[in-house]
């Protein structure tokens, strides 16, 4: 069974270069608050890492 985990946009994506709003729109997101469960695979933490100062990360069972 693949691990998941809920990702939650709390930074605002105003004023931030294209490449980072690219990211946030691959990963669900786009405006503070909104919530996506993604799968955990290696392409998905890559992108959570990057964009870290945006979202908080929670690890679900």
């Amino acid at each position: 069974m693949e691990k998941k985990i809920l990702v939650e946009q709390v930074s605002s994506s105003m004023r931030r270069n294209k490449k980072q709003l690219v990211c946030l729109k691959a990963l669900g997101l786009g405006e503070v608050g909104r919530k996506s469960v993604l799968k955990s695979t290696p392409p998905v933490l890559g992108l959570v890492r990057k964009m870290q100062h945006y979202l908080k990360v929670k690890e679900l069972d």
